[in-house]
């Protein structure tokens, strides 16, 4: 096809929705709304406004009831005829890119501190059980939403996050909680294995900022428990966090994880309160229709079942 062609056909159909096809098609074969949209895993309620956009656009009933079942009109046998080679050798071609991309490509997205918790699982998980896979780590911007839109445009596999995204369209499920716990240098002035509401008074605090709603629960939290508390610094890193309480007095919050893997590496000590801090959630979050795929769901089984016996839930 030329490109003046190509042209032409993108501007005559920019307007219709490629979607309803597959709908036509599934009503044609099954003579019914509800058996088509069985197949589809849809409601009749969607398959019947679709076939009256249909309806609308082809100026045709398309289907009238004979008995219990539909029978396509003279139009509506046309545009299957016409359509129906053409229609079959895209979906063939569809699914066999997709297959090959699927098995090919598993597109990661979290935070830089959940990818060095869960990056080493995954990598082993796939590499040993599909080898040609290419394993790619992204990191959403996190004042938006491109995280979410990230599996919305299919631009992510799986998404690691704190936020839950819950959807009628995402498997959202918790896999482990982070707890939370407050450091200071280890030759803190006034600090030295506690952290009550009165020393708190006392002190600044380096805060992280992020838009996680959770983590924003945990700052209201622990504002509820100290107090408002005096802010010295704020960061959206947590080696900031790390590397700012090792060189002054100020007091942070990390993951206890993160300051158990770092505490040799950095001057500081952990803080105990006097009231436990809520701990943070992490969700695994990824599409209901990726579970059509075979290797996707292998992989899905495998991180569940590693961080259950390496993780506390």
């Amino acid at each position: 096809m030329q490109s003046g062609n190509i042209t032409d056909v993108f501007w005559t159909t920019k307007d219709f929705d490629f979607n309803l096809l597959v709908m036509f098609e599934a009503v044609y074969i099954y003579g019914s709304v509800t058996m088509a949209a069985e197949s589809l895993d849809l409601s009749p309620s969607s398959v019947s406004q679709s076939l009256q956009k249909l309806r609308l656009y082809f100026g045709d009933p398309l289907f009238v009831r004979e008995g219990k079942s539909l029978s396509a009109t003279t139009v509506a046998v046309s545009i299957h005829q016409a359509l129906s080679p053409s229609f079959d050798n895209f979906l063939f071609a569809f699914q066999k890119v997709s297959k090959q991309t699927s098995h090919n490509r598993l597109v990661i997205d979290c935070s830089a501190y959940l990818s060095g918790i869960l990056i080493p699982v995954i990598t082993t998980l796939v590499l040993d059980s599909i080898p040609q896979c290419e394993i790619v780590h992204t990191i959403s911007d996190p004042t938006s939403n491109s995280a979410e839109e990230a599996l919305i445009y299919r631009r992510a596999d799986i998404i690691f996050d704190s936020n839950p995204h819950f959807s009628m369209q995402f498997v959202s499920k918790k896999i482990f909680e982070e707890e939370i716990v407050f450091i200071c240098s280890k030759t803190h002035p006034r600090l030295t294995d506690t952290i009550d509401v009165e020393q708190s008074r006392h002190e600044k605090f380096v805060l992280l900022e992020t838009d996680s709603e959770v983590i924003n629960e945990f700052q209201v939290y622990a504002d509820n428990y100290f107090g408002e508390r005096n802010i010295g610094m704020r960061t959206r890193s947590l080696l900031c966090v790390l590397a700012a309480t090792e060189k002054s007095d100020l007091v942070g919050a990390i993951p206890k994880r993160l300051f158990e893997k770092m505490k040799s590496s950095y001057d500081i000590k952990m803080l105990k309160p006097e009231l436990s801090m809520k701990p943070v959630s992490i969700y695994m979050i990824y599409n209901k229709t990726s579970l059509n795929n075979s290797s996707f769901v292998q992989i899905i089984e495998g991180i569940n079942s590693h961080l259950l016996k390496t993780l506390t839930c």
